[in-house]
C-alpha cells in the first residue's frame, strides 16, 4: 500500500482510476487527519462534488437526493463521529472505476489500536486496515503514521461476492432474464403490481427504464413517479424514450396505463397502496439496504400492506452487481461496517445467525400453546434460557456476536439503521440486553436511560415551551398528566425488542423483559420502565399482558406505518404511580369522549387546570378532549373540525372562545380569525 504525506494527491488518482476502470471496481483513498478545510478546497480547485458530514441541510433529505446520482470521483469529509449511513449513501453513488477520497478527522492506525473512544469508530479504523491488506492496490492511506501491521482485527471482512463470482455479462443476462419475466407478467395481469427491490448497484434503475422503454414501444402509457424529480433521472438512463414525471401527490389523483414508481421506499406506505387504487399496473422499485430505514419500511410493512390489497404480485430481485465487477472493495467496508448482509455469505457459525423474522415491535402475547410445541415444552424453552446484559467493549470485540445482536434486530423492526448500529456501540445510556440458549442468541432488548430533568426547565417543558432531545418518557408522561413533580426521576425507556422467528409465541420476549424489570428496580434511581412505538393489537397486547398501561395515544399517523404512536409505562415509584394513574385516566376519558361513550365526571380530572393548559396553547385538542367536550355540553364549541379553516385557524378560534367561557388571560389571538363568525 502506498503509505505517504508527501506525494500529491493529482499525481495518485490518474493511476488509481486506471487500476480501477481495468476491473471494474471503485478505489478508496483515506486522508488522515487532513487540515482543516483542506478537503473542500482541494475539491472546489478540481470542480469535483465535495460532501461534508458538518453540512447543516437535513441528513434524510440529503441521503434521498444522492439516490439515482453517480460520479467519477467523490471527495467526503467526515466529522468525529463517522455517519456510517451517509457514508453508504455516498460510496453508492461513485462510479465503477471511480475514486471516493475520504478525509478522516484521526489517525487511522493508532485509533485501531484502541485509541479511540468511539467503538464504532475504532471499529471502522480496524476494518479499514484490513481492507487495506486484501485490497493494496485499490485502498490507500495518506498519511506518515500509518501501518498495516498495527491492524488488531477481530472481524471477519469478505468482499462483496465469492471469488467465482460472475463478471458483467451475468449480471446483464441475470437482468434480461427478469425484463422477460415482467413483460410476461405484465401481458397476463391486466391488473397488478411489480416490485424491483435489492441492493444498491444491481440494476433496478436499469431494469425499470429498460421495461418503460418496452411499454412505450407497445404504445402503452407509462408515467414515473418519485420523492424526487432528479430520483428518475436513471431510469431515464436506460430507456430510449423520455418518460413523463408526476409528482406523488399528482399520481395519486389521476390514473395512468402503466405506473413507475422509483425509490418507492422514500414515500409513506399510505401514498404507496393510493397507487393502486388508481392504476391497474404499478411497478415498484427500491433500495432495501437499511442503511435507511425508509428501505426496511418498503421490504417489511409495504410489503404486508401489499398482500392485504388481494393485488397479484410478482417480486423481482436482482442480486449480481450491475454498477461494479464483484469483489469491488469499497462495497467490502461499507458491507462489513454496517453489516449489510447477516448472515450472508459472511462466514459466521450457524448457531449465531437469527433467522429472518416478520416485522413486529414485539412478540404477540403468549397464546395456550406454541403452534407446534406443547406447553411443557414451551416453558422448558424458557427455562434454559439465560439472560444477560452486554457491554459496548463486548460488542465492538466479538464481531459475531455484534452481527448476532444487530441481525436480529434488523430482520424484526423495519426502522433498524445504520443510526441504530452506531448507537449500539457508542450511546452511553444504552442498555443491550439478550435471552441465549446454547450460545445463540434467541432474543435482544434495548433500553435507554432517561429523566432527571433539571428543575427549571420543568414548567417550561409541560408547558411545551421545551423538548428536551432523548427525554421521550418523563416528556410525555409529565406533558399528559399535566404534573411535573416526575421529571426528575429516572426511567428506562425500551426502544426495541426482537425475538428470533423460530421462536416466537414461547414466551421468550416476557421472560427477557421480566428479567429487564427485575434488574433495573434493584438499581437504584430508576423509578419506572415504559415504551413508545406504532399501535398495532399484537404490540399492544404484549406489553398490557405484562402489566403496562397506556397512558398515551398519538393524534397523528406514522406515514411510513400508517398507525398512531402509543405510550405505555411500569412505574416502580409511588409518585410516579399516582403520576401515570392521572394520566392513564385522562388518557382513557378522551379515548371514550371521542368514541361517544359517556365520560367520567370532571372532578377527579381536573378540567380547569386543563382547559387552562389548552387555552394558552400548552395542550392540544386532541389530549383535551373530553374536557373540552364537557365544557360545550355547557356552552356551544364548535369541536368537530369542518376543514372548512386552516386547522392552524381552528385551534385558534376555539382556543379564544374557551378563554372567553373560563375567563382566563392569554395572549392575543390571531386578529384574523372572526370569533363571532
Amino acid at each position: 500500500p502506498i503509505v505517504s504525506n508527501h506525494l500529491p494527491l493529482d499525481r495518485l488518482i490518474e493511476p488509481l482510476r486506471r487500476c480501477a476502470q481495468r476491473d471494474r471496481h471503485r478505489v478508496l483513498v483515506v486522508l488522515e487527519s487532513p487540515a482543516e478545510g483542506w478537503c473542500r478546497a482541494f475539491a472546489a480547485d478540481r470542480q469535483l462534488p465535495f460532501i461534508a458530514a458538518s453540512d447543516r441541510s437535513d441528513r434524510a433529505d440529503r441521503i434521498t437526493g444522492l439516490l439515482g446520482q453517480e460520479f467519477e470521483t467523490l471527495v467526503h469529509e467526515t466529522s468525529e463521529r463517522l455517519d456510517g449511513g451517509l457514508l453508504a449513501a455516498l460510496a453508492g453513488t461513485v462510479k465503477a472505476g471511480g475514486v471516493m477520497v475520504l478525509g478522516v478527522p484521526f489517525r487511522v492506525s493508532e485509533s485501531a489500536a484502541d485509541g479511540m473512544s468511539s467503538m464504532f469508530n475504532r471499529r471502522f479504523c480496524r476494518l479499514l486496515l484490513e481492507l487495506q491488506l486484501l485490497f493494496p492496490d485499490k485502498v490507500h492511506l495518506l498519511a506518515s503514521a500509518a501501518s498495516p501491521a498495527r491492524a488488531n482485527s477481530h472481524a471477519v471482512l469478505r468482499s462483496p461476492e465469492s471469488a467465482m463470482a460472475p463478471a458483467l455479462h451475468c449480471a446483464e443476462s441475470e437482468q434480461t432474464a427478469l425484463l422477460e419475466l415482467a413483460r410476461d407478467y405484465l401481458l397476463k395481469h391486466p391488473r397488478g403490481s411489480i416490485t424491483i427491490t435489492g441492493r444498491r448497484g444491481r440494476g433496478k434503475s436499469a431494469l425499470l427504464g429498460r421495461i418503460a422503454e418496452w411499454l412505450i414501444d407497445r404504445q402503452i402509457p407509462v408515467t414515473v413517479t418519485a420523492s424526487r424529480r432528479t430520483s428518475v433521472t436513471s431510469v431515464n438512463r436506460h430507456s430510449r424514450h423520455i418518460i413523463r414525471f408526476r409528482a406523488a401527490d399528482e399520481a395519486c389523483r389521476s390514473g395512468t396505463g402503466v405506473l413507475l414508481v422509483d425509490e418507492a421506499g422514500s414515500l409513506p406506505i399510505d401514498t404507496l397502496i393510493g397507487f393502486s387504487t388508481h392504476h391497474d399496473q404499478v411497478i415498484y422499485c427500491t433500495t432495501v439496504e437499511g442503511y435507511e430505514n425508509a428501505g426496511r419500511a418498503f421490504e417489511i410493512r409495504f410489503q404486508q400492506a401489499l398482500k392485504r390489497t388481494q393485488v397479484q404480485c410478482l417480486a423481482l430481485t436482482p442480486v449480481l452487481p450491475w454498477r461494479w465487477a464483484p469483489e469491488d472493495p469499497l462495497e467490502s467496508l461499507v458491507d462489513t461496517l454496517l453489516l449489510a448482509r447477516v448472515g450472508q455469505d459472511i462466514g459466521l457459525p450457524d448457531d449465531c445467525l437469527p433467522k429472518a423474522a416478520e416485522a413486529t415491535n414485539a412478540e404477540p402475547a403468549r397464546t395456550a400453546a406454541a403452534e407446534t410445541m406443547t406447553v411443557e415444552a414451551v416453558d422448558a424453552a424458557v427455562a434454559n434460557c439465560r439472560a444477560r446484559q452486554l457491554t459496548r467493549t463486548e460488542l465492538a470485540d466479538d464481531e459475531a456476536l455484534l452481527r448476532a445482536v444487530f441481525g436480529l434486530l434488523r430482520d424484526t423492526h423495519y426502522q433498524t439503521s445504520a443510526t441504530d448500529l452506531q448507537h449500539l456501540l457508542d450511546a452511553p445510556d444504552l442498555q443491550v440486553w439478550v435471552l441465549e440458549h446454547d450460545r445463540r442468541i434467541k432474543a435482544a432488548l434495548l433500553a435507554i436511560g432517561e429523566g432527571s430533568l433539571p428543575v427549571p426547565v420543568h414548567e417550561a417543558i409541560v408547558s411545551k415551551q421545551r423538548r428536551l432531545p432523548n427525554q421521550l418518557l418523563p416528556q410525555l408522561l409529565a406533558q399528559c398528566a399535566n404534573d411535573p413533580q416526575v421529571l426528575d426521576r429516572r426511567y428506562a425507556r425500551i426502544i426495541r425488542i426482537a425475538v428470533a422467528s423460530d421462536c416466537r409465541r414461547q414466551g421468550l420476549g416476557t421472560r427477557l423483559l421480566q428479567h429487564v424489570e427485575i434488574e433495573l428496580a434493584m438499581r437504584p434511581g430508576v423509578s419506572a420502565i415504559g415504551a413508545s412505538f406504532a399501535s398495532d393489537a399484537g404490540s399492544l397486547a404484549f406489553w398490557q399482558s405484562n402489566g403496562y398501561r397506556r397512558f398515551h395515544t398519538g393524534y397523528r399517523r406514522n406515514p411510513r406505518t400508517g398507525r398512531q404512536a402509543v405510550a405505555v409505562i411500569k412505574p416502580f415509584d409511588a409518585t410516579v404511580a399516582r403520576v401515570a394513574e392521572r394520566a392513564v385516566d385522562i388518557h382513557d376519558d378522551n379515548q371514550r369522549c371521542r368514541q361517544g361513550q359517556q365520560s367520567l365526571p370532571d372532578t377527579p380530572l381536573h378540567d380547569g387546570s386543563l382547559l387552562q393548559r389548552f387555552a394558552r396553547g400548552e395542550r392540544s385538542v386532541h389530549d383535551t378532549y373530553a374536557a373540552l367536550s364537557r365544557l360545550g355540553l355547557r356552552h356551544a364549541l364548535p369541536l368537530q373540525y369542518d376543514g372548512t379553516l386552516s386547522r392552524r385557524r381552528y385551534e385558534s378560534m376555539l382556543r379564544k372562545l374557551v378563554t372567553d367561557v373560563i375567563g382566563q388571560s392569554v395572549s392575543t389571538p390571531d386578529p384574523q380569525v372572526d370569533i363571532r363568525s
